[in-house]
């Protein structure tokens, strides 16, 4: 995530930390956060986790999808947690939810790559529930 200076508007990787405080690397401006500006990280972040966990229930459900289809637990339509949210009964063969399982795992790692580690202790929550 770039970090954007206060006071030039150059953007960074990072600030230049002297002696405990931040400096941008561009005009040697010491860079302080301010209420507003913590809130409107705190407002980015829950965004960009409520994203996250849309497309991890994405991912879930095609896979519940799977197992119920599969038969290898019976019973398996009363323990699911996501019944039937976003997909509608599908008719099609078992390789077609997989399929549809498998590209939302690919979808779902590129969006976790880039993510803070502390959203992987929520993900991780939200999956043993």
């Amino acid at each position: 995530m770039l970090k954007i200076c206060n006071k030039c508007n150059f953007q960074q990787d990072e600030f230049l930390n002297l002696g405990g405080r931040n400096y941008c690397k561009s005009c040697n401006s010491e860079i302080k956060i301010d209420s507003s500006q913590l809130s409107l990280q705190e407002q980015a972040t829950l965004h960009q986790m409520k994203l996250l966990l849309g497309n991890f229930h994405f991912m879930l459900e095609p896979l519940e999808e799977y197992i119920e289809k599969a038969g290898y637990y019976p019973n398996f339509r009363n323990k699911r947690q996501l019944y039937r949210k976003t997909l509608r009964d599908s008719e099609g063969p078992l390789e077609n939810d997989e399929d549809l399982f498998l590209s939302q795992v690919f979808i779902f790692a590129s969006a976790v790559r880039r993510q803070p580690d502390f959203f992987r202790g929520v993900i991780q929550e939200e999956f043993y529930k």
